[in-house]
């Protein structure tokens, strides 16, 4: 389970606040999606049960507290109750709980309709906090607030724990060097090292340590990582998208060629935009391939990955 919304908002300071009516119709959309309620799985105890006593145990409670009429936190069994009544932040403790129970029901009853069962739930959450004027929005079963300052923590913090966790020892120290450059304002330094995390990942992944960018572009397209429903439009994902990162560094003048006579400065801006889409597909990446292929089915994967595409790109990073 990772961390939940509370605690990462207590190091931050923040502190959501939920109308009587959100709360409302949040609590009627996780009553009225609950799968367990018709089935024999953990004895048809409902599911909002079962995120009650998730509650307990996450943060070492007794028991439930709720505001009461005069304003007072005081003990509650009914989840309902401490949906409408309690402390804002913990209300969406418990609709990531939720989200994760509801997961893990469908991956084990009904992994085909997962996807649809899980995007479900998430646009319904989404609409209810959009009609209510939120920044607030549900994103991988967490809630992000829809600034770009949150945003931005939020994407590199995720990629940064996944190469960590994974021990992708080159990406993890080129990652860590492109923010210490952009940082101190060393926009060329940062660009040409996240193209450099980019390609340690994948060539880690595909277990090539010599291939060459467009190889490795190919072979990370050939994963099945990507939903089948990406296929109209794979091949303009990986020119536009996947590509995005290399092109960055190969044609902003100065990054990892000569630059001429005159100084060439990237503007920040555009450092930033290659931070930050290294982090977002360095974590989609990681991820989807770790769910895709468990650990013991990895070296199985890479071998059936060796393929020879002609060409060079116009460096190897």
């Amino acid at each position: 389970m990772k961390l939940l919304f509370s605690k990462k908002a207590a190091k931050q300071g923040i502190q959501i606040k939920l109308k009587t009516s959100v709360r409302r119709r949040l609590y009627l959309l996780l009553d009225s999606l609950d799968p367990i309620d018709d089935s024999n799985v953990r004895e048809s105890e409902p599911l909002l049960n079962w995120v009650s006593n998730r509650m307990l145990s996450e943060h070492g409670w007794k028991e439930l507290k709720c505001y009461n009429t005069e304003g007072v936190l005081e003990e509650t069994k009914s989840i309902e109750d401490f949906i409408i009544k309690g402390v804002a932040n913990y209300v969406v403790d418990v609709v990531e709980i939720y989200y994760d129970d509801y997961l893990s029901y469908y991956r084990t009853t009904d992994v085909a309709n997962l996807e649809k069962y899980v995007y479900q739930l998430q646009s319904e959450i989404n609409r209810i906090l959009s009609e209510a004027d939120l920044q607030w929005r549900m994103i991988d079963g967490s809630f992000i607030k829809a600034d770009s300052k949150w945003i931005e923590n939020e994407i590199m913090e995720k990629a940064y724990d996944l190469i960590k966790a994974y021990q992708f020892e080159g990406a993890l120290h080129e990652i860590e060097e492109a923010r210490s450059d952009l940082l101190s304002g060393d926009t060329k330094g940062c660009i040409f090292n996240s193209g450099k995390a980019f390609e340690s990942v994948l060539k880690t992944i595909l277990d090539k340590p010599s291939a060459q960018p467009r190889e490795l572009i190919r072979g990370v397209m050939e994963l099945g990582i990507f939903p089948e429903y990406y296929n109209g439009f794979l091949k303009s994902f990986e020119e536009n998208i996947l590509n995005s990162v290399i092109k960055i560094r190969n044609k902003e003048q100065g990054v990892s060629h000569g630059q001429g006579e005159a100084l060439n400065v990237p503007p920040e801006s555009l450092a930033q935009l290659a931070l930050h889409l290294t982090g977002v597909l360095i974590y989609y990446i990681i991820s989807r391939y770790q769910e895709k292929y468990p650990p013991k089915l990895q070296n199985e994967c890479s071998e059936t990955l060796e393929r020879t595409i002609d060409g060079n790109d116009d460096v190897p990073f």
